[in-house]
């Protein structure tokens, strides 16, 4: 990962756009592999990653499909080799087509920011845009998994010290009403990426301001979600 000069520690709650899950049973897909190799995946019950690449090619927008996650999960784990050792996990989904963020939508991140808390969603398109900034992982799961979006613990730490606590709870917005609000003017397509805020602890609202530098070991995680750990690579 290049340098983080942002404000804020990336520990932004984010959702894939997908379409309707009816029927297809709790799966945490994930890609795996060298950069630009990966391959795609999936997590069993036991915590291990299944080898997928026999009956997909890769995880993508056709992969979200109700048609395609039911047909997945219907793959006896058998038919799945397991994957040795500890490899590196990819972005879960290839292909997204965009990325939308939602600014100051936790409320004790709006405090320490001193700022009114916003009306309605403020909205603007990944500001993160250079490489290898934004990761998002370490894999994708399908609603059945998650029981209430709007009651997931949130944190990020850097270095060991954790940094932000929070919980979705604590959202301006929601994410139904993030989702309706965006849909009035932009169509989302599966695979689209929507951040949808960052809980209070942000590198800009400490005093005095501290930022990410080269060597710093940075963990985000989600209830439900497992976590990523990213570790900030100097300027190239």
């Amino acid at each position: 990962m290049s340098r983080n000069n942002l404000a804020a520690i990336a520990a932004a709650f984010a959702i894939f756009f997908c379409s309707s899950i009816v029927n297809a049973a709790e799966l945490k897909l994930l890609r795996y592999g060298p950069l630009g190799e990966e391959k795609p995946g999936l997590i069993d019950s036991q915590g291990q990653i299944r080898d997928l690449s026999a009956f997909i090619d890769d995880i993508g927008p056709a992969t979200l499909s109700d048609a395609a996650l039911a047909m997945i999960a219907q793959i006896p784990l058998g038919e799945l080799p397991l994957v040795q050792g500890n490899p590196r996990l990819g972005v879960p989904v290839t292909g997204t087509g965009k990325i939308i963020a939602i600014g100051f939508n936790y409320v004790n991140h709006a405090a320490e920011m001193a700022v009114e808390l916003p009306t309605e969603p403020l909205v603007f398109m990944k500001g993160k845009s250079a490489d290898t900034f934004a990761p998002v992982g370490p894999y994708l799961v399908t609603r059945d998994i998650i029981d209430d979006v709007q009651n997931l613990s949130i944190w990020s730490e850097v270095n060991g010290e954790m940094r932000q606590q929070g919980n979705t709870a604590d959202m301006v917005f929601g994410v139904k009403e993030i989702v309706s609000h965006l849909s009035q003017f932009m169509t989302l397509y599966p695979g689209d990426l929507i951040f949808t805020g960052t809980p209070a602890g942000v590198g800009d609202g400490m005093v005095p301001p501290s930022y990410l530098q080269p060597g710093d070991v940075v963990r985000v995680g989600v209830e439900g979600l497992d976590f990523q750990r990213q570790v900030i690579a100097p300027p190239r």
